[in-house]
């Protein structure tokens, strides 16, 4: 059985985000590969500042120094409610 280790994504993991991505899209069957590939270049240069400001934080599960599964956040900060507003 192989060993699987979780580690915290960085900058260097975005490529592998997005085409993780694009293939939960895919798994969904989404097949419009025009929109796909945008998506992907989108959404590499959206991490390129989510992922060292904190707004994305993503896991990736490794086995064998290969990627096999990942998760991520999306991180904000939630919008006032009118109990919570302050003048």
């Amino acid at each position: 059985m192989h060993e699987i280790t979780i580690r915290q994504g960085t900058l260097a993991d975005i490529p592998t985000i997005a085409h993780h991505r694009r293939r939960m899209c895919e798994d969904m069957n989404y097949t419009d590969t025009d929109a796909l590939a945008t998506m992907v270049t989108a959404t590499s240069e959206y991490l390129k500042t989510a992922v060292p400001e904190g707004s994305f934080r993503s896991w990736l599960a490794c086995s064998d120094g290969k990627v096999v599964a990942r998760g991520g956040s999306f991180l904000a900060a939630p919008v006032p409610i009118p109990s919570e507003a302050s003048a």
